[in-house]
């Protein structure tokens, strides 16, 4: 290379320059020139105010379900019966160890509940009353009747006054007053003869009168209501009970059927198993 060539080249990259690093300062500093050059979108007043409306009908909306759609629940895991007074001004007569759901619809009227344990309706008249039980429902077209259904293995229904339609997987027959029926893993037994003055006391004070019905009907209620298991041996199955008999502690009521049934029994409390032998 010719000294003519060095010096003209030395003296074109003269101009020439690397940058270097730059400080944290001068970076920030950048940074926020360029912020302060970037358009800032708002929101137009139009749009909030669509935006406002929107939530309002939502909240509107909520309200209006909210108020249309009356619902609760009420467990009583007390030994007497309360009194509950549903939205649509039906009373009802709630027995121990039961529990109650109910929705009532303000704009259809419509009434539906689910009942497990025992309970006596006297019901307002109005649109659709239905009860759903564990093996069933019972549609309202009267205004008073009782309902029994601790589980599905053993249940009652009894209309004092009005007429009831009671319904299982396999059948559905209606009630008027004074007649009563029977459901026994979804079969219907009845109707028969009730007394509605027995049937208010019964809900009320929790005393049952049978009327030689089989101790394996007994039994079933008293499993369901007490959530325990139980075998009825053969030789006590077609053994019958007649008269009055308080169910609301297990204890009494079981020395009470042991005594007049004949026969001894064992309860284990860890397990809820009862076992009973014939005398």
């Amino acid at each position: 290379m010719t000294k003519h060539t060095e010096n003209r080249i030395n003296e074109h990259i003269s101009h020439w320059e690397v940058r270097g690093q730059r400080t944290p300062e001068e970076a920030f500093a950048l940074i926020e020139k360029r912020l302060e050059g970037e358009k800032v979108v708002r929101m137009r007043p139009a749009s909030r105010w669509i935006f406002s409306a929107a939530a309002a009908v939502v909240l509107l909306l909520i309200g209006l379900f909210v108020w249309m759609n009356d619902s609760g629940e009420q467990v009583n895991n007390t030994t007497a019966a309360e009194t509950i007074w549903l939205p649509d001004s039906s009373k009802v007569e709630l027995a121990g160890r039961s529990k109650l759901k109910y929705r009532y619809n303000r704009l259809t009227r419509s009434r539906s509940l689910e009942l497990r344990g025992e309970a006596f309706f006297s019901v307002r008249k109005g649109k659709s009353f239905v009860v759903g039980y564990p093996g069933g429902t019972v549609t309202v077209r009267g205004t008073q009747f009782g309902v029994v259904a601790y589980s599905g293995s053993y249940g009652q229904v009894n209309c004092v006054e009005g007429k009831v339609e009671v319904q299982t997987n396999l059948k559905s027959v209606v009630l008027t007053q004074g007649l009563g029926v029977r459901i026994q893993e979804g079969k219907l037994a009845g109707p028969f003869p009730v007394s509605g003055d027995e049937i208010i006391v019964r809900a009320k004070t929790g005393r049952y009168h049978w009327d030689s019905t089989p101790i394996t009907d007994i039994f079933s209620l008293l499993s369901g209501k007490f959530g325990f298991e139980v075998k009825v041996p053969t030789s006590l199955s077609d053994r019958k009970f007649s008269g009055d008999l308080p169910m609301e502690k297990l204890d009494e009521t079981l020395e009470i059927l042991s005594v007049a049934m004949q026969f001894s029994y064992r309860f284990d409390e860890s397990k809820m198993q009862l076992t009973l032998d014939a005398q």
